[in-house]
């Protein structure tokens, strides 16, 4: 580990500094760079950058609430800082103020580290708070320890300024340490401002009955995970989900809580048409990026792979590029930058590996227009007839939602919901593009269904929605909070008091009841 002192543009004694060639730049462009350079500058002397790591994105913005922020990102030579063939990063990024004060830092902990000796919780707390005095001394002063969280071999340690007791959010510090005792992610939100405590809280009792009365409950279907829900197991489900638990209550009062869908109550509702029956094809299963490049139709001479990461037990990322594709010849790294160059004519695909499906693709790069003037009705038949290689057997679970079609576009969108028997999946639904000049699919989005789950889920409630509703309000507690007030556009930031529901035995927000066997289930997460 060692120190480098080289220009945050380029390598160590190979350019010049941000400051030559000022004459070329206007006033605007000179200041951020010689912040840029300096707030590098600040960066290696609070932190080693290990000598196998290259600096890939400088970059400085002014935020309106928070002012002047730097962000640096070193990685690996070689390696991508979101995303390597392997899926195992290895950078380090720190961001500061305009001041050169540490507001973030997070480092990648080489897998070596796991052979360190496991510290205890205690030992663990004593470092998170050594590198915050190490940063911002007297930092442990304005701030309790209000909560910690095990999470990803390592604890988090969440250290907040409060009021009444209660912790404001997205105030004092969180940090990360690694069960070796390696600091691994720190982010500094400071002290704010403290809010203005209500003279008077109206009762939970009253805002209770009045949940009670006015609860709404959505039959649908949904798939329960694990990883999110109090289950044990990911399956599919007939639930009720309350509307409720999109609202909170202001403690004070003095202000109606509002309904998630209010703001859409006065849209007209989509039409939705059958899907015509198609035609049984062969479809392989789709599991490596060799069967997603034969369903895509990729041509190899034209595409090359750069990228497979497996993104969890299921999903797998796959990028191709053009072969004829050139960098820009810009020794810009922004962060604007790198996110361009690492998209410019790129076709991205997610993959569902365990169920063999295709969820999503999307094309970055320009479509060269043909010379076919397809309708909407012959572009849907070549939308329909990719899904049956894309989902094979899902056809009889979907409906069209009816749409005009886009004569001032090249492209025709179509948005597919699936569901049994009138109950449909929320906010997941199938949408494809097809480019009415050359056929070709542009774009997919959705959800990877098994049609054997739809097939076999039960779609008629044993449970009707008054008693849902009476399970419910039963269970339900109001839990006191600030929370964020985002309806200001000050430099501050401000606060609301408010009531948030939750299971009253559980502390956890219920997101929906079990529509055949009145099972109340809850987030996994506090």
């Amino acid at each position: 580990m060692h120190k480098r002192y080289d220009n945050p543009d380029e390598p160590a004694g190979s350019r010049p500094s941000p400051a030559d060639g000022a004459s070329e730049l206007s006033a605007e462009e000179v200041l951020p760079r010689k912040l840029l350079a300096e707030l590098k500058l600040r960066t290696e002397e609070l932190f080693d950058i290990p000598e196998a790591y290259e600096l890939t994105i400088a970059d400085y913005h002014e935020d309106k609430r928070e002012g002047g922020r730097a962000l640096f990102v070193w990685t690996k030579a070689g390696e991508d800082p979101i995303w390597n063939k392997s899926g195992n990063d290895s950078g380090l990024s720190v961001e500061l103020n305009g001041q050169g004060e540490l507001i973030e830092y997070t480092i990648d902990v080489e897998e070596s580290a796991c052979d360190l000796p496991k510290l205890s919780v205690e030992e663990l707390r004593l470092r998170a708070e050594k590198f915050a005095l190490d940063h911002y001394l007297g930092a442990l002063k304005p701030f309790s320890l209000t909560r910690t969280k095990s999470a990803d071999s390592g604890t988090l340690f969440f250290y907040e300024q409060e009021v009444m007791g209660l912790p404001l959010p997205m105030s004092g510090f969180r940090v990360k340490v690694h069960r070796s005792g390696i600091v691994s992610d720190f982010r500094y939100f400071g002290r704010q401002t403290k809010p203005k405590v209500p003279e008077s809280l109206v009762l939970k009792e009253q805002l209770l009955r009045q949940i009670a009365d006015t609860a709404r409950l959505d039959l649908r279907l949904d798939f329960l995970y694990k990883s999110v829900d109090d289950t044990e197991k990911d399956e599919l489900r007939l639930v009720y989900e309350p509307r409720t638990r999109w609202m909170h209550f202001q403690a004070d009062g003095m202000e109606a809580a509002r309904e998630a869908d209010e703001d859409t109550a006065s849209e007209e509702p989509a039409v939705w048409l059958p899907v015509p029956e198609l035609l049984a094809v062969e479809a392989s299963a789709v599991r490596t990026a060799q069967d997603v490049q034969e369903l895509l139709g990729l041509d190899p001479d034209r595409y090359v792979l750069l990228r497979e990461v497996k993104m969890d037990d299921r999903m797998m990322g796959i990028v191709w590029r053009r072969r004829d594709w050139q960098p820009a010849a810009s020794e810009d790294r922004s962060l604007d930058a790198f996110f361009r160059e690492r998209a410019e004519e790129t076709v991205k695909a997610q993959i569902d590996s365990v169920g063999g499906k295709l969820v999503s693709f999307i094309r970055f790069e320009e479509e060269i227009p043909g010379e076919l003037r397809l309708s909407r009705d012959e572009c849907l038949d070549i939308a329909l007839g990719f899904l049956a290689r894309m989902q094979p057997g899902l056809a009889p679970f979907l409906q069209l939602r009816q749409q005009e079609e886009a004569s001032d576009s090249d492209r025709e969108h179509f948005d597919f919901r699936i569901g049994k028997q009138g109950v449909w999946l929320e906010l997941k639904h199938i949408r494809l593009s097809v480019n009415k000049t050359s056929g070709q699919i542009g774009r997919v989005t959705g959800p990877s269904v098994d049609p054997a789950q739809l097939q076999a889920v039960e779609v008629t409630p044993l449970i009707d929605e008054p008693e849902a509703r009476r399970i419910y309000a039963e269970a339900l507690d109001l839990k006191l909070g600030w929370e964020i007030d985002y309806s200001g556009n000050g430099k501050r930031r401000c606060y609301r008091l408010m009531y948030r529901l939750e299971h009253k035995e559980k502390g956890r927000e219920i997101r929906r009841i079990d529509a055949r066997t009145g099972e109340l289930i809850c987030s996994k997460l506090d």
